[in-house]
């Protein structure tokens, strides 16, 4: 896979805040990596330097051509081999769908500029709509024209910023859908960011995790959900216990069972799903259930350390009984 976009050290801050600082991150061709985090956190911003809509205050932007952003370098938007699906759409309410998607395309002579307008509207399943105006579409099809429209120019990287958040339940994993397949099939790196762990992980090749302006950890969202670096990647993606250990040797032992141990930790990370009831183990009181559907979570305590577990909804024990727990190492991690 080559790389399109390189991002070393980047910076961008307003008065005294950091907006960004010190952003890593290699987004390659044919992959999709989903950048989340929290409202607020930085993520649009990361966007909008990678897209040359706002200049970095520090470090640099790259493509395989050269430096994009720096200090001393700033190459607008329009010059930049880069597609922008904004959180609105964006898109022009006096023009026509097919006059949005080729608005990018005045280079090309009106018949190419047409059928690779039709062939985008194909690839995205609104060809039907080609001479309606965006006033005239759900926020399902407006999305999907902008994406045909973000796509049309063939960028090498897609920047989509929160694309699916306005959009619900099933028509949102339509939409998702029609977007993932779009992507793939144009070949392109793309970038889409979301506060979404679930949609995330369900999207991604690769994830970025990024808190108070910085990216905590980029890598596959197997990897960053059971290999967090820290407790703040680990909470990015979910719920964690933080359990107490006594490593001793190469086991840690906690109040609800023991795991391998190959570094020395006095905290263990532990996802409800690695709190497994089990017919033997130790001992732990229910103190707490909630309904989530197909599964519950439970809270569980020993002694004065508590912590959710989740389990089937068909076999859920009730508030005051006893169990045996143990701990499926797969899903715990060293502080």
């Amino acid at each position: 896979m080559s790389v399109i976009i390189t991002l070393t050290d980047v910076q961008r801050r307003y008065g005294t805040k950091a907006a960004v600082e010190n952003a890593h991150l290699m987004l390659e061709a044919g992959r999709i990596t989903c950048l989340l985090g929290p409202s607020g956190c930085g993520k649009s911003t990361l966007l909008r330097l990678i897209a040359g809509l706002e200049p970095v205050d520090a470090g640099k932007v790259e493509d395989r051509d050269g430096i994009l952003s720096s200090r001393a370098i700033h190459v607008p938007p329009e010059q930049r081999d880069i597609g922008f699906v904004f959180q609105d759409y964006a898109l022009f309410p006096h023009l026509t769908v097919e006059q949005n998607v080729g608005f990018g395309l005045r280079k090309l002579r009106a018949e190419e500029r047409h059928a690779r307008v039709m062939s985008e509207l194909e690839e995205v399943r609104m060809s039907h709509r080609a001479s309606s105006y965006p006033q005239s579409l759900s926020g399902g099809e407006q999305q999907r024209v902008a994406l045909a429209r973000a796509l049309a120019r063939k960028p090498a990287l897609v920047l989509l910023d929160e694309p699916f958040s306005g959009l619900d339940g099933r028509l949102k994993a339509d939409v998702r859908d029609t977007t993932l397949r779009a992507l793939r099939d144009a070949g392109a790196a793309a970038l889409i960011v979301t506060h979404d762990a679930e949609e995330a992980m369900m999207m991604a090749d690769e994830l970025a995790l990024m808190e108070a302006g910085q990216i905590l950890q980029t890598g596959a969202p197997r990897n960053c959900y059971l290999e967090p670096v820290n407790v703040a990647a680990a909470r990015l993606l979910g719920e964690v216990n933080l359990v107490p250990a006594l490593v001793a040797g190469g086991r840690a032992r906690t109040a609800f069972g023991e795991v391998p141990a190959y570094v020395e930790t006095e905290t263990l990370m532990v996802r409800p799903e690695g709190i497994l009831i089990t017919p033997t183990g130790q001992p732990a009181t229910v103190t707490g259930v909630s309904f989530a559907g197909a599964t519950m979570m439970l809270t569980l305590t020993v002694e004065h350390t508590s912590v959710q577990c989740r389990v089937s909804a068909s076999n859920a024990p009730e508030v005051g009984e006893t169990v045996t727990v143990s701990l499926d190492p797969t899903f715990c991690a060293p502080v």
